[in-house]
């Protein structure tokens, strides 16, 4: 799962980008972020580290209207959740995990789209490179294989911990954007 820090750093990344958008809002109108997430709902602290977050950049709750959308079990991308929040005109679009994010992807060219934990965005196509993503997209991978570098590094400090272990399982979902390279690895 997300620390609160990483939470913190994307909800950060939003409002950074919010006076970009801000511009061609309606007065009076609050800025809206759409958020396409895997699961189900916001964990409690991420929602509470969010509405801290809007407060130290200086927004309210009347400044500021979030609209959550959810993929729930859904590991492939879901265009229509993302194509939902087009249709109601919000300002950004916040990706929490690879399906989210390539739903997003898939539906503007456009709106702003800030990533969160998603597994080698690049490999992905959804950004250009990490060094310079392009086109409408930024934020933050949760694991960049390249080839494999986070994931076996992962296994030599598993065998540093554990130095008499001789196997080890690796359970994943093959279905899961991105899941392929990790396991290679």
């Amino acid at each position: 799962m997300i620390s609160r820090r990483a939470f913190l750093t994307v909800a950060s990344t939003t409002l950074v980008t919010a006076p970009l958008v801000t511009e061609a809002q309606r007065p009076g109108q609050p800025f809206r972020i759409g958020f396409i997430g895997v699961g189900d709902g916001v964990p409690t602290p991420w929602q509470d580290a969010f509405d801290v977050a809007l407060r130290e950049a200086g927004f309210s709750r009347d400044s500021v209207a979030v609209e959550y959308r959810w993929l729930g079990s859904r590991l492939q991308p879901s265009p229509e959740v993302a194509r939902e929040l087009v249709h109601r005109g919000v300002d950004v679009i916040v990706g929490f995990g690879t399906p989210a994010t390539l739903s997003a992807t898939q539906v503007t060219k456009v709106i702003p789209i800030v990533m969160l934990g998603v597994r080698d965005p690049v490999e992905q196509g959804i950004v250009a490179s990490l060094a310079r993503p392009g086109a409408n997209v930024t934020g933050i991978a949760s694991s960049v294989t390249a080839p494999g570098v986070a994931h076996s590094k992962g296994m030599s400090l598993f065998k540093e911990a554990v130095p008499a272990a001789s196997r080890v399982a690796h359970l994943t979902n093959s279905t899961f954007p991105g899941t392929q390279a990790n396991v290679d690895a």
